[in-house]
């Protein structure tokens, strides 16, 4: 499902735990940062 509000949204496939986060980088560009969700919060609760 991707969401989006201006120049930033988010996607998140539940059967894998992608997570892609995009966001504007410039007036004119869009970036997008990627990761797993479920290691993203292994990583958080070993913290």
């Amino acid at each position: 499902m991707l969401v989006t509000s201006s120049s930033h949204g988010q996607f998140v496939d539940e059967a894998t735990g992608e997570i892609r986060l995009y966001y504007g980088a410039a007036d004119s560009s869009i970036a997008v940062a990627s990761g797993n969700i479920n290691e993203m919060l292994d990583w958080l609760m070993k913290r």
